[in-house]
């Protein structure tokens, strides 16, 4: 079965049965899960949008891409089941499993069909008797629970194939390419900075390398922006390591604010005429979906210790351990969490020569201490 944890202890939720099910990973209920879904697979199942691709392709195929759909939604469920604790990295999985099911030909409209089919597929294995007790294992609150639980993935899937939907990743794209081959990139990062100091002076501290550097960390930093539409696994991949370093220089979530107003208006400032209603919202959209995913992740690995290396303060830094529960002392000064990568504080403040603070951690987790019932250390 999916193993499935919660806060404060863990165990199965209500529809603990069902969850079950969907980890006995047998085809045939791969299969029928698919085929409950009263749902036409347009690119596979019927060749796309022409009337006549059903003729077409042949019974096995037709089977093959039965099977796929349910392939990919039995993954789309066991993952959403057991991230549903991890909020930040199961909206990650759903924005990378949107993309594979716009490709099958999932829109907006067929959402909440499937959803009910999951639910009717659930229902028809686990509402029969139990051998063993005669009881009926589907209830009302597990239908409810199922309910619950669909709505939530199914969020974050809409939010994907809308874009998708509207063309906003080609509108993105062309407006893009259309920005790189007017102005060159020193020229855009100048344009982009300037405004920021004016809009934002208290982040461009923040952005003190040479002009030309600065200008190509732009234009990166602009690619991945992109890419977030376009290939959500590769942008994801990236976005690890690249929120790390900006927790090391001491980037907050609450930056993103400025930052996207400001982009917005280099945006329209260089397209001019080019920047219509529909590139505008195809950018903002893009936007606030990749800064909201930016900012849970800043958030998750921003902590009392994380800050006070930032800040480079000791006194900021001894204080933070002393509030960490004794269970936990150790492990805030030697790992952070950082949507499954792991920071290491200890690492950060030896490799950035921050000594008297590396010091105190190891001397904090080497000292011995008691209490009425042990010796410890940690």
């Amino acid at each position: 079965a999916v193993s499935y944890a919660g806060p404060g202890g863990g165990g199965n939720p209500p529809g603990s049965a069902s969850v079950d099910y969907i980890g006995n990973n047998a085809p045939s209920r791969r299969a029928s899960l698919a085929s409950l879904c009263d749902f036409q697979v347009t690119n596979l199942r019927h060749g796309g949008a022409g009337g006549n691709g059903g003729k077409v392709m042949g019974k096995a195929l037709e089977e093959a891409a039965v099977e796929a759909f349910g392939v990919e939604f039995w993954d789309i469920l066991s993952r959403g089941i057991s991230l549903l604790w991890e909020p930040e990295v199961q909206t990650e999985n759903m924005v990378v499993a949107a993309s594979r099911l716009f490709a099958f030909g999932v829109r907006i409209q067929h959402l909440e069909q499937i959803g009910d089919a999951i639910g009717q597929s659930f229902k028809a294995a686990l509402a029969c008797p139990c051998n063993e007790c005669g009881l009926h294992e589907w209830t009302d609150d597990q239908s409810e629970a199922w309910s619950w639980c669909w709505e939530v993935l199914s969020a974050d899937i809409a939010k994907t194939i809308r874009a998708q939907e509207l063309r906003h990743v080609q509108l993105v794209r062309d407006s893009w390419e259309a920005v790189k081959a007017s102005k060159s990139s020193v020229d855009l990062g100048d344009l982009f900075y300037t405004d920021l100091q004016e809009e934002a002076p208290q982040v461009i501290h923040l952005f003190q390398r040479p002009r030309k550097m600065q200008a190509y960390l732009f234009i990166q930093a602009m690619e991945l922006i992109v890419r977030f539409g376009e290939d959500p696994a590769s942008f994801f991949d990236e976005l690890k390591p690249l929120v790390i370093r900006h927790i090391k220089y001491g980037v907050r979530s609450q930056y993103m604010k400025p930052f996207g107003i400001v982009l917005m208006r280099t945006m329209e400032h260089v397209l001019g005429p080019l920047w219509t209603t529909d590139v505008s919202a195809a950018w903002k959209s893009l936007w606030t979906r990749c800064s909201c995913v930016v900012s849970r992740s800043l958030n998750v690995g921003t902590n009392l210790i994380t800050v006070s290396i930032v800040n480079g303060d000791l006194c900021q830094l001894r204080r933070a351990v002393a509030c960490a529960p004794r269970c936990d002392r150790a492990k805030w000064i030697v790992q952070v969490q950082v949507n499954g990568s792991v920071l290491s504080p200890l690492y950060w403040a030896v490799r950035d020569c921050k000594y008297a603070m590396a010091r105190f951690m190891l001397r904090d987790l080497l000292t011995i201490r008691a209490d009425r019932e042990e010796y410890y250390y940690g």
